[in-house]
């Protein structure tokens, strides 16, 4: 959780911390985290780049020295890398001279952050009310999804002008706002299954319990005797040919 005001391409990059929060050397750029003892923030910087990490504290870790490190380039890197592997939840604030500023966010999403912007500055917060100046009117799609109960988890707002950094998404700034939702999830697209899959402890043989909407593959027995209803066959099974037959599967 945080407030933030950031001002890309801005000469004065030197972030400092002042015991409350982060900020430039001249003022432009500031990152206040939220004051709780479940949160926690570091900086490194390698004398051009500088990263700023809010992050969720976890359990067995020493808290963190807020105060920026110098780090080398290679080292910078390598940072940039195992940010995103922290365990909890966690916003991460990059910076450059003459370069658009980016803020990703983590995978928890415990904690909303609301972006808006102006020509130069990008302002972000936990709380929309801090963004209320920046808001120019009603979204009609948003305002009409709340209304029929079906709200959608985007980067959308049902205000114009502010927007939702949903979890895992990158915001990127330099005069002009862009959002990226994270790639798809591995286990998003369909993959080939084998025809008989076997699970360990368990047989292959497939079940004949009917279960809701599932219908078995298993051929119904036919009865020889006279005057007894037959069930239809399976489509997914072919009749077998001899003196017994089941009759034709009825439309």
């Amino acid at each position: 959780m945080l407030t933030m005001r950031l001002h890309p391409y801005a000469p004065d990059l030197v972030w400092q911390w002042n015991g409350t929060g982060y900020a430039t050397n001249r003022g432009s750029s500031e990152i206040v985290p939220y004051a709780h003892p479940l949160v926690e923030q570091l900086a490194a910087t390698d004398g051009t780049r500088t990263l700023v990490m809010v992050r969720e504290r976890t359990v067995g870790r020493p808290a963190c020295d807020p105060a920026p490190r110098t780090v080398t380039a290679v080292e910078f890197d390598r940072a940039l890398v195992e940010a995103p592997r922290w365990p909890g939840d966690y916003v991460l604030v990059e910076t450059g001279p003459n370069l658009p500023v980016r803020v990703s966010a983590g995978a928890r999403g415990i904690a909303p952050l609301y972006l808006a912007h102006d020509r130069e500055v990008l302002h972000g917060s936990w709380n929309m009310a801090d963004l209320r100046p920046f808001a120019t009117g009603l979204c009609s799609k948003e305002v009409a999804r709340l209304l029929v109960y079906r709200p959608r988890y985007s980067h959308q707002t049902v205000f114009t002008g502010i927007h939702r950094l949903t979890e895992r998404s990158t915001a990127h700034f330099g005069g002009t706002l862009y959002l990226r939702y994270p790639a798809p999830a591995l286990h998003g697209t369909p993959r080939a299954l084998p025809r008989t899959p076997t699970f360990s402890g368990r047989s292959t043989r497939p079940s004949t319990t009917h279960c809701s909407g599932v219908r078995s593959t298993r051929r119904p027995r036919c009865s020889t005797s006279p005057g007894a209803s037959t069930p239809p066959p399976s489509p997914l099974v072919p009749q077998r040919t001899g003196r017994t037959r089941c009759p034709p599967e009825r439309s």
